[in-house]
């Protein structure tokens, strides 16, 4: 795991007392440690880096005396991607070619989802003056890997690739308007 940032907005819906939805719209990075070999075949390690635009739509929340506990699904579309490579001199650089182009048969080379899917847990406590704090953790249902299951290194067949997008994110909200304690009227 690396670390990343994300940024976004949320409204959230009250349904009674305790319950309610909570919508967002975030920009996320994500990002993740690999092993990759160079032109010499020498390993070395690299980063993959993934920018994905997060809609979550609607989790369903539990909010009480300043908590807010909340789950729901996801569904993220893929804006950009690069992984760091070493070239024949030993310099580092970034492909974006894992992102793939309209233009090539994608068929032919692993390129990653362009969209993924899956679901959040958070729990979040919002002081008085409209501060939040949280943490959640999502897990994505899709490989991130496009025909990563015909993958072939030379002539042996590498098996099964699962690679699923999942982290955890730490945020600090401010929430404009009513900045009132969750659960509290």
């Amino acid at each position: 795991y690396l670390s990343g940032f994300h940024a976004g907005i949320f409204v959230d819906t009250r349904m009674s007392g305790h319950f309610g939805l909570k919508h967002e719209l975030l920009f996320s990075q994500k990002r993740i440690g690999v092993s990759l070999t160079d032109a010499n075949d020498e390993a070395y390690k690299s980063k993959l880096t993934m920018s994905y635009l997060d809609l979550m739509p609607a989790s369903l929340t539990f909010q009480t005396d300043g908590f807010q506990l909340y789950a729901g699904p996801y569904i993220s579309a893929l804006l950009n991607a690069n992984v760091q490579r070493r070239d024949e001199n030993g310099k580092m650089y970034k492909d974006k070619s894992i992102f793939g182009n309209p233009g090539n048969d994608e068929t032919e080379t692993r390129y990653l989802q362009k969209f993924d899917f899956g679901a959040n847990l958070g729990l979040a406590y919002r002081f008085g003056f409209g501060l939040s704090v949280g943490a959640r953790y999502t897990h994505g249902f899709t490989d991130i890997f496009q025909y990563a299951n015909s993958y072939t290194n030379g002539d042996t067949r590498t098996g099964n690739i699962k690679i699923y997008n999942r982290g955890w994110m730490i945020s600090v909200e401010y929430t404009f308007g009513n900045a009132k304690r969750l659960g509290k009227k």
